[in-house]
């Protein structure tokens, strides 16, 4: 402004200039409020990472391969027997299976 003649520090020019330096002020506040936001929810980020991880850890510290298979062997087992009880309940007979005739016992003399 001074290199077209304004005097800086009359009137106008002076209520931009200081118009000017409160908005390079509130924007250079902006930039760093964002910077701290953004730094924050990158620690929370980390947080639940590591959270997540240690939930990771316990979970598959708690897996027993031998409990694990026991217990699928008697789910299925279970509905095995179920089905076996159904089928049968259809049936009429027991073990799903026909009895043989037993012939009678006559004389033929």
């Amino acid at each position: 402004m001074a290199a077209n003649g304004i005097a800086l520090g009359e009137g106008s020019a002076a209520d931009v200039e200081a118009s000017t330096d409160v908005m390079r002020e509130t924007d250079r506040a902006t930039l760093e409020i964002n910077a701290m936001r953004a730094a924050f929810g990158q620690r929370m980020q980390a947080a639940n990472a590591r959270s997540q991880a240690t939930m990771s850890r316990a979970n598959a510290a708690g897996i027993s391969p031998g409990l694990a298979a026991g217990t699928s062997l008697l789910g299925s087992a279970g509905r095995v027997a179920s089905g076996w009880y159904e089928f049968n309940k259809g049936s009429g007979s027991s073990g799903g299976l026909a009895r043989p005739a037993i012939p009678s016992a006559r004389c033929s003399n």
